[in-house]
């Protein structure tokens, strides 16, 4: 399988969230289909999702609670950010 990679910027809104359950189950399939078993603890880390925006759309990005100090650091309101 090929993964391509991407390179796009988003405007951070400071706002988030817990994840939601269903989102959560959606990424644990995705995980079951196209990744390996031994990442699945990947998703277990996962509590919280940050709200980006781009040209007037949304979008809640989901990170592992490990990185939620760094990304209180290191984001900031209305700077914009590149995400590969």
């Amino acid at each position: 399988m090929r993964m391509a990679n991407y390179r796009f910027e988003l405007t951070y809104s400071v706002e988030k969230s817990v994840i939601d359950e269903n989102s959560k189950q959606s990424m644990k399939n995705v995980y079951k289909m196209f990744g390996s078993a031994e990442h699945q603890s990947v998703i277990a880390e996962i509590v919280y999702e940050y709200k980006f925006e781009q040209n007037e759309s949304y979008y809640w990005l989901a990170a592992q609670s490990v990185l939620d100090k760094s990304m209180k650091k290191e984001l900031k309101k209305s700077n914009k950010h590149f995400f590969t």
